[in-house]
């Protein structure tokens, strides 16, 4: 029997090596905030069946036991086994969205298939180690202290936490058994590394003990909530000593380490994937447009508009001011000849991205990526892009599709003039019965990107051949939709001229920070959003304080045991 055959009965050691944490893990509980009724899209309910607990001036919502992510299992893989592991992600289970919009394995369950793929996984990984330099002794004379000791180190690196001596010989106990069947020290040893990555201690982001009242993290579990937020990854060693010399037990202390971490190359990561997703940039992926309408989309296309999108992201954060202002109003981006070319502009490299400035755009909200992504195939769809606004930039809810709609609509089409320009068609077509008040919260913004067209070129005339009329507005209808820039605008230009100052956009990106920081959502949150967004405006609007303030707010710091009632 092979060590890899092994795996099954190993199945075994994995639970015994859980009894000890199995009592400190919180049980499930049903996700907040996931599905088509999220402000992740139309139909947002906004509502959390999460109150938060308040006890001696500390509100903090409840948080369930989260399991890692793909990118975050990804990097702490490759600082366990080091980066010449090749991994492919797409072969791990499918991330959840129990952050709202942003990737979260919280309160998720795995199925027998994750369960499969994480064990599989694990065998490659574990065969394609390098066992020298994970050893502190010679492979060909490798003994049984050395395997312990490797449980120990590299069980360290794993668990993000010291292991237990029942764990130690409980994997002692598997070297054993795989030694007694005549099977080599590389097959032992390689068989404990293949379980110590399917262990529950290494998946899940286990934070021991729980309590129905706020319990401020220790020092450690600060650190792997830092690390998983800032680098996505494990915590490395320089952190753990800040935890275990006590800086990192109150307020300041976290709020320093994570100035320190921002300027880690390592926290591009985090800027690279909020922006991915707050944008919804995935959905990029796939996207198909009439190649006779335009022939030069295509994967080539596509790739370079995400990595315009996130590069000029990490550039406010490294080399502009970081504010909110730069990020949706700067008239530059980061680009390479292909983007260039379809924004009509002179490339500042033969290849490769530069920065350039660019003619009718302001900011993250006029690239391509968002304006692609918020299209349909052969339509700029306003719809859309006023949906996109709304839910994402605003943070507002909206009420679900209603029924029968399709067939409304139908309706009314056979009524309308076929001469009619694109956006008198889809007054027309929206503008009345129950879907008015809606499409009103919607549509007027929408018509602002209509100088864009399905892959964001800039343009003058609509799908008609009709001038395009890209005035807007940001209308509110009812207190639940004010904002504090509603009012008609010219364009898209002068309206995200509005939102790059908007305190309403401000509340919304501290909500989507505080999401992604927590891997749950935060509408429950209400003490730490306001610690947050008040360190954020008075920081004049300046992103990376927002991301310090939301390590300091009680909700990263503290941890309360959600109800399983």
């Amino acid at each position: 029997m092979t060590w890899k055959q092994r795996l099954g009965s190993g199945s075994v050691l994995l639970a015994a090596l859980c009894v000890a944490c199995v009592g400190q893990i919180d049980e499930p509980t049903e996700r907040a905030g996931s599905g088509p009724g999220t402000t992740g899209g139309p139909g947002s309910s906004g509502t959390t069946d999460r109150p938060a607990v308040c006890a001696e001036g500390v509100c903090v919502q409840g948080s369930a036991l989260a399991r890692l992510t793909r990118a975050q299992y990804a990097n702490s893989v490759r600082q366990l086994l080091g980066s010449a592991v090749v991994l492919d992600v797409t072969h791990l289970p499918q991330d959840h969205a129990a952050a709202e919009i942003f990737s979260s394995n919280e309160s998720v369950s795995a199925s027998a298939d994750d369960v499969d793929r994480y064990s599989a996984i694990a065998e490659d990984l574990a065969a394609a180690a390098d066992l020298k330099a994970l050893l502190a002794c010679d492979v060909t004379s490798g003994d049984k202290a050395c395997a312990e000791q490797l449980v120990r180190d590299l069980g360290e690196k794993a668990y993000r936490r010291p292991v237990s001596p029942e764990e130690v010989t409980a994997y002692a106990e598997l070297y054993d058994g795989v030694r007694g069947e005549g099977d080599s020290f590389e097959d032992a040893t390689r068989l404990i590394i293949a379980t110590m990555l399917q262990s529950p201690s290494f998946l899940y982001l286990v934070e021991q003990g729980g309590s129905d009242a706020p319990r401020q993290l220790d020092g450690r579990e600060v650190a792997v909530r830092l690390a998983y937020f800032l680098w996505r990854e494990a915590p490395d060693a320089a952190l753990l000593a800040a935890a275990t010399a006590g800086k990192l037990d109150n307020k300041a202390g976290v709020e320093a380490a994570a100035r320190g971490m921002m300027d880690d190359p390592r926290f591009d990561r985090a800027i690279r994937e909020f922006f991915g997703e707050w944008l919804g940039l995935g959905q990029l992926d796939g996207l198909g447009r009439d190649p006779a309408q335009y022939p030069q989309f295509g994967d080539s296309l596509i790739s370079a508009m995400q990595e315009e999108t996130e590069r000029f992201a990490v550039h406010v954060f490294r080399n502009d001011s970081g504010s909110q202002k730069a990020l949706l109003s700067a008239s530059y981006s980061i680009v390479n000849p292909e983007l260039a070319q379809l924004y009509g502009v002179t490339p500042q490299k033969a290849s490769g991205f530069a920065q350039v400035e660019l003619p009718n755009r302001s900011g993250i909200l006029t690239q391509p990526s968002v304006l692609t992504a918020t299209a349909t195939e052969g339509f700029t769809t306003p719809i859309f892009r006023g949906i996109f606004i709304r839910t994402r930039v605003l943070c507002h809810s909206l009420a679900p599709r209603p029924a029968n709609v399709d067939e409304a609509i139908a309706e009314i089409e056979k009524t309308l003039s076929p001469n009619m320009d694109d956006r008198a068609r889809l007054t027309a077509l929206t503008g009345q019965g129950e879907c008015a008040g809606c499409h009103l919260l919607t549509n007027q913004i929408g018509f602002g990107f209509e100088h864009y067209d399905a892959i964001g070129s800039f343009r003058t005339k609509d799908y008609s051949g009709a001038p395009v009329d890209p005035s807007a507005t940001i209308e509110g209808g009812s207190e639940e939709y004010a904002t504090d820039v509603d009012a008609p605008y010219d364009d898209a230009l002068q309206m995200t001229q509005a939102l790059a100052s908007s305190e309403s956009v401000g509340q919304c990106l501290t909500l989507q920070w505080l999401r992604y920081a927590l891997g749950r959502d935060a509408r429950g949150e209400a003490s730490s959003m306001d610690q947050a967004y008040n360190a954020y405006s008075n920081a004049n609007l300046d992103l990376r304080e927002l991301v310090v303030a939301i390590t300091g707010s009680d909700a990263f710091r503290y941890r309360v045991t959600p109800s399983l009632d």
